[in-house]
């Protein structure tokens, strides 16, 4: 197994992600403290999805606010001084470029290591690098398939065959074995239970 680890600074936060063959490591040090956290990777639920944070009132507000910059300046330069019309809007339409500008530089890409139906381990996907992110996912997605087939891949002769079936079947929907690999342990199972009853 891999010994992998993920560091990412944000502005008041440093993560340390480490893979071990037992799980997932989480060392966190923010304004609040240090904190350390453990997930096995039993916890996990083996999806993994990339997660798309976006503050879209901020881009509504720019947006709002810009029209408003524009149909200002066309609605009155006719009426009041051309160029203190066009000055004032632009410089309303430029507070709302800077609200839009705000929407596209608040957008934070995370990816999610889901840990049951509603909760999820957040990686920032940028942070050091996108490479360096997407590896570490391999790198936990290979750990864990070992870990599980480490764990759980033998069958086990003091368990009754219905449960192992069942086991067999777990690992394969996980996608932790593969077809033949499947159908190899059922068929193994299969001839230690002809003898059993025999």
């Amino acid at each position: 197994m891999k010994c992998t680890e993920l560091r990412q600074r944000m502005f008041f936060e440093r993560r340390l992600l480490k893979l071990s063959d037992k799980g997932l490591s989480i060392y966190e040090k923010d304004k609040d403290g240090e904190f350390t956290n453990f997930f096995d990777y039993d916890n996990f639920t083996g999806k993994i999805r990339l997660h798309t944070q976006k503050k879209s009132k901020y881009l509504i507000a720019g947006l709002c606010v810009s029209s408003f910059g524009i149909i200002r300046s066309v609605m009155f330069s006719k009426n009041i001084d051309i160029l203190y019309t066009l000055i004032s809007g632009f410089v309303v339409f430029m507070i709302g470029m800077f609200w839009v500008f705000l929407y596209f530089a608040t957008i934070k890409k995370s990816r999610l290591l889901h840990t049951g139906e509603s909760e999820a381990i957040f990686i920032r996907y940028n942070k050091p690098s996108e490479k360096a992110v997407e590896d570490f996912i391999r790198d936990f997605v290979s750990n864990r398939r070992e870990f599980y087939r480490s764990k759980y891949f033998l069958i086990d002769n003091t368990s009754c065959y219905e449960d192992e079936v069942k086991k067999i079947k777990w690992l394969h929907s996980l996608d932790m074995i593969t077809d033949s690999e499947k159908d190899l342990m059922l068929e193994e199972l299969e001839d230690r239970h002809k003898i059993e009853d025999f």
